[in-house]
């Protein structure tokens, strides 16, 4: 119970903060947010063959899109596949045979907002948490680079790596993706673990910690803090 009134006191002083920077964070419902939502998938993702593109493209079904707004402008954008619509983890990884996990594809922060606070990110992952909350979905699954995966534990340690081996595969896909270095590690975690609470709190501790080390300077961000990822 005081956990459950902790993670909605956190999601609202995360609504208010967003609200006075002028983000919004929602689900891809209009054909203006799908078009948006498409339009920064191909302006600020990857671009792939022809063939790869339509092996891809039926994974794209099922799930539920979301995106952020900041004014007009999109910020960032992220997908939460559903396995019963299409198991791209076991087609493409051969982990998750079952379907037990939700795939998150597409995440991806826009390069003006790509900035040492992650906001966006973390908005994302407060839409992603609140959606699965709602549709009693418990666990994700993702496959990205390790940079990603280094960034994602700095707010759940309990990310759990699968062993995959991606050299060792005949599905062109999953060879393409990894050989171009757009993943190299595999992982799942507990919707609970991203608690609205627990994430808000260490993000304050971030900012706190970085106003302290050096107050006035604008902190250039490491490669796996921009988030130029995209789960194709």
């Amino acid at each position: 119970m005081l956990a459950r009134a902790a993670d909605r006191m956190a999601m609202l002083l995360f609504d208010l903060l967003a609200y006075l920077k002028a983000y919004r964070f929602a689900e891809v419902k209009t054909p203006k947010e799908t078009d948006d939502f498409n339009a920064l998938n191909q302006e600020a993702g990857f671009l792939f063959p022809p063939d790869i593109e339509t092996r891809i493209k039926p994974y794209k079904d099922g799930g539920v899109c979301l995106i952020a707004y900041h004014h007009r402008q999109v910020a960032g954008i992220v997908r939460l596949a559903d396995p019963a619509v299409a198991n791209r983890p076991f087609d493409l990884y051969g982990v998750d045979a079952e379907g037990r996990y939700f795939e998150i594809q597409n995440l991806l922060v826009a390069p003006a907002y790509r900035d040492g606070s992650q906001f966006v990110m973390i908005g994302l992952f407060r839409a992603m948490y609140a959606y699965s909350r709602q549709h009693h979905i418990t666990s994700w699954i993702s496959c990205s680079t390790r940079n990603v995966y280094r960034t994602m534990r700095r707010y759940n340690k309990n990310i759990q790596v699968l062993e995959v081996d991606f050299s060792n595969t005949n599905n062109p896909v999953t060879r393409y993706l990894y050989e171009h270095n757009i993943f190299d590690t595999c992982y799942t975690m507990q919707v609970a673990d991203f608690s609205p609470w627990k994430i808000f709190v260490k993000h304050l501790k971030y900012k706190v910690q970085n106003a302290q080390i050096i107050p006035l300077l604008k902190f250039k961000i490491s490669d796996h803090e921009s988030f130029s990822y995209r789960s194709k």
